[in-house]
């Protein structure tokens, strides 16, 4: 996903490595999985217009970005 429209959304991230995280960030918006375990992880956001960045910190070139018109 490159771009979403503007509001209310889940996020549900499975994870099934324990070396992965999930991590969006954005105006408004700071929400992360655990580095620790596997499993799932479920997220309610509000997204805004503007650009939300995601990464997985233990893989820094692991990352993109969404754009909220």
């Amino acid at each position: 996903i490159s771009s979403l429209p503007a509001g209310a959304y889940t996020i549900v991230v499975n994870d099934g490595t324990p070396i992965h995280n999930w991590v969006i960030e954005g105006d408004g918006v700071k929400e992360a999985t655990s580095v620790t375990g596997r499993g799932t992880s479920t997220f309610k956001v509000t997204f805004k217009p503007g650009e939300y960045r995601y990464h997985c910190d233990p893989h820094p070139n692991m990352n993109g970005s969404i754009t909220v018109t």
